[in-house]
């Protein structure tokens, strides 16, 4: 749902809201692997870090990111290869 939300809603305060929602539950490790094996929801906040000007929403999603990077298999698999 909250997928769904970072990728339809072009409303910076909800997808803040939304990607901040993703950062808490990614302190889980259960829910970091839930939200790296939904296709592109982690690309989609690495687009929005791009796409804002928002320094706000720009720091929720790579906080977000830096919570989902503790999955260090993902990592790993991202520096093979690296988003576009």
């Amino acid at each position: 749902m909250t997928g769904k939300v970072i990728e339809n809603v072009r409303v910076n305060s909800v997808q803040n809201r939304a990607v901040r929602t993703l950062a808490n539950l990614a302190q889980d490790e259960q829910c970091r692997r839930e939200i790296h094996d939904t296709e592109g929801l982690v690309e989609n906040m690495v687009k929005l870090i791009k796409d804002t000007d928002d320094v706000e929403c720009q720091q929720t999603y790579l906080r977000a990111l830096r919570y989902q990077m503790r999955k260090q298999d993902w990592a790993m698999a991202q520096l093979r290869h690296p988003f576009p």
